[in-house]
């Protein structure tokens, strides 16, 4: 399906004009910021390759954990199969109370925070994402999809052309090592979570 416009970028600049001016000054304060000063945290890094069902933990804020899942793995890129393409929950935790039973059962319910996003499997060797439980993928693969700019139309997680808009839907491309903490806190800025304004960072 072939389209003149980026659909994603349209609908969240809608979003964006609903907001007030206090959270669009620090979207516009985070567009212009070093990403350098905005990283997740450091949780524990793994050496084991994750999987399609794993759910994670990140830390994009002082001690704010958001869970994700893994809904595809060893995506080849390039020749290379070392990619993932993950969601990211709207669920705050506290990474001592995790229980991964009622964690997988909550999931079911949660709104999804970001994605899906194409990621390199560096983020769990650095130790940026921590694997805490395994659940079955709670999401079918043509559920979602990406917008290919370059090319005017919808793809699935190999670049490949759809004949369909997806029901989640993200713009294509791998994300930088700054891309998800980018993401993340983007999304935490639009809904007004206060602690993710990035305007005072570097003040003294």
């Amino acid at each position: 399906m072939k389209s003149d416009f980026n659909p994603i970028i349209l609908k969240e600049n809608e979003k964006i004009a609903s907001l007030n001016e206090n959270i669009k000054y620090e979207l516009a304060c985070l567009d212009t910021m070093d990403w350098n000063k905005i990283p997740l945290q450091i949780i524990k890094s793994s050496k084991l390759p994750p999987c399609i069902g794993d759910v994670f933990v990140v830390n994009p804020i002082l001690e704010i954990y958001y869970p994700g899942i893994v809904v595809n793995a060893n995506i080849i890129i390039d020749g290379e199969d070392s990619y993932y393409t993950i969601f990211v929950f709207d669920k705050k935790l506290c990474l001592d109370d995790i229980e991964p039973e009622l964690l997988n059962k909550s999931l079911n319910s949660c709104s999804i925070l970001t994605g899906p996003l194409i990621v390199e499997r560096w983020y769990w060797k650095k130790g940026y994402f921590l694997n805490v439980s395994h659940m079955d993928c709670f999401i079918k693969e043509n559920d979602y999809g990406y917008y290919r700019n370059g090319n005017h139309m919808f793809c699935d997680d190999y670049g490949h052309e759809i004949s369909y808009i997806p029901q989640k839907l993200a713009t294509y491309g791998v994300q930088t090592r700054y891309g998800v903490s980018y993401n993340i806190r983007k999304k935490l800025i639009m809904n007004g979570l206060k602690e993710a304004f990035v305007s005072k960072i570097g003040q003294n």
